[in-house]
């Protein structure tokens, strides 16, 4: 094909889609067009150089062979479809030279409706693929670190779908039931795995979980084919999907055998260290497996806010010139453009709360390194600024700060004390529908109190003397560890935590600390 020639179908094409030249060099991404028998009409700079080429009129009659042989089969074939079709395609296009594009590419139809070419628009995501192909071998790293923690953890794990039948467990608990891998006990029931007598027992423990949602902590006896005899200490817990129901069980037994010759008080706290040295090395191992792909979430974060508003601006300039581009409202490229800042929050948000995990399941490590006199109105002002709200959140806090008064205390424990009781009033208030929190201040004359009060749902009688023992939770959201961190910083300030509730109206915790010299700050 000739220069000529091809000035001729440009001419036609331009009849069709006016000023295609004048737009197509503003236009982000590599930009080019062609016609019906694959020849280079014309292209911008920046497709140009993507092909070698010094100037966007050498490309002028060549075909993809000619430019790109390697690479040829693939584009030739997506560009023959479009135009046979006459409909619209977006895909990706690898490269032999490495790269990846994603392209667009659109027919071009004459006065008739007959497809006399094409205009494709490419972006460069080689740097993206590469991301996602990190992301993909950070998230394998992730499997394979937690199948090393299930293959090395001192306990029995398995879990359950709502029928019992066995999705997964680690290598010990399938040795225990005489199987060689879990893979030979997964698909089973435990009436395929276990005797019957021992089965039925299971099965009413199962359900009895399954049923209430509730974690139930049982001594499990396992009579094994020849003969002998295990106990078992086991604690199931529900496993529910996003929207709370309950989809299984999740297990984990330990080997008491050896303990039940032992003192009951002795075989109690050892079984007890143990769950929650357990505790302590999935907590840190989960948080540090999280930390991770935050982190790459808050790089492609940086990268989008980067790069999106020069996409935005080439939506906006490609619907300016009647493009035929997929219709994107003005709110929602609003929402586009916030959506950098919106991650981020979320990002410090999640790591706010695995610092605060992490204290919470290391209760005696989590003692006063930095004990100093503190003003308790700046304290409770830090941590309202530092603390990730969500949407709205913030407007239900009302905090008086009239009556400071000074304590000897570590800034960081009063922090997440704090974090933690606004974590929990947040939580009851959203779920009453109703409600607010007050916070303020009381001078007295041996304990200033600081006052956190919730009109949400209230604590239930029953509930209101275990509220501070470790690991007691009746709720989907709690682990029974928060507010048992919050009763041992306040003793280790020679302080004191206590609360009144009236359910459905409201829970009061009351902070105490002893008066010290330095006072007065109003």
């Amino acid at each position: 094909m000739t220069k000529k020639s091809s000035k001729k179908n440009i001419s036609k094409l331009s009849s069709v889609w006016p000023n295609i030249e004048n737009f197509i060099a503003i236009m982000p991404g590599n930009i080019y067009w062609k016609d019906r028998g694959g020849h280079y009409l014309g292209c911008n700079a920046k497709q140009a150089k993507a092909l070698g080429l010094k100037d966007p009129e050498e490309v002028i009659g060549k075909t993809i062979k000619e430019l790109l042989p390697n690479d040829a089969g693939n584009i030739e074939a997506t560009d023959n479809l479009v135009m046979e079709t006459g409909i619209e395609a977006t895909l990706e296009e690898p490269l032999a030279d490495g790269k990846t594009y994603l392209s667009k590419k659109i027919p071009i139809k004459d006065q008739s409706g007959a497809v006399i070419g094409l205009v494709g628009i490419s972006f460069d995501i080689t740097d993206r693929k590469k991301e996602e192909q990190k992301l993909k071998q950070e998230r394998n790293t992730s499997q394979l670190t937690l199948d090393n923690i299930l293959e090395n953890i001192q306990g029995n794990i398995f879990w359950l779908d709502r029928n019992e039948v066995i999705l997964g467990a680690n290598k010990l608990q399938a040795e225990i039931l005489g199987f060689r891998s879990p893979d030979d006990i997964v698909g089973k029931t435990v009436f395929e795995v276990t005797p019957p007598q021992v089965a039925e027992e299971l099965h009413k423990v199962n359900q009895e979980v399954l049923a209430t949602g509730r974690t139930v902590n049982v001594e499990e006896l396992l009579t094994h084919q020849d003969g002998s005899a295990s106990f078992f200490l086991s604690q199931k817990v529900p496993m529910r999907d996003y929207q709370g129901n309950i989809v299984g069980l999740l297990g984990i037994a330990f080997d008491i055998t050896s303990k039940k010759q032992a003192e009951k008080l002795e075989k109690e706290k050892a079984v007890s260290e143990e769950k929650v040295q357990t505790m302590k090395m999935l907590a840190a191992t989960i948080a540090h497996e999280l930390r991770t792909p935050l982190a790459s979430i808050s790089a492609l974060s940086t990268a989008i806010k980067v790069f999106l508003p020069a996409l935005i601006e080439g939506y906006q300039l490609a619907e300016q010139h009647e493009l035929p581009v997929s219709s994107i409202t003005h709110a929602q490229i609003e929402s586009l453009k916030t959506l950098p800042d919106d991650f981020n929050q979320i990002i410090n948000s999640a790591n706010t709360f695995i610092n605060m995990l992490l204290a919470k399941v290391n209760l005696e490590q989590t003692k006063p390194t930095n004990i100093t006199t503190l003003s308790m109105a700046n304290c409770v002002e830090k941590a309202l600024k530092q603390y990730p709200f969500n949407i709205g959140g913030r407007g239900l806090v009302q905090w008086n700060g009239s009556n400071n008064f000074f304590f000897k205390g570590d800034e960081l424990l009063i922090t997440y004390v704090l974090f933690n009781l606004l974590k929990n009033a947040i939580y009851y208030v959203t779920a009453a529908g109703k409600g607010n929190i007050d916070i303020w201040l009381e001078q007295g004359a041996e304990y200033n109190n600081l006052h956190f009060k919730d009109t949400g749902k209230g604590i239930p009688v029953d509930i209101l003397p275990h509220i501070f023992e470790q690991f007691y939770s009746r709720t989907r959201h709690g682990t029974g560890v928060g507010l048992a961190f919050c009763k041992m910083v306040m003793t280790t300030f020679n302080g004191n935590i206590s609360c009144q509730s009236v359910e459905g109206e409201f829970a009061h915790f009351i902070l105490s600390f002893p008066v010290i010299e330095q006072n007065y700050e109003n």
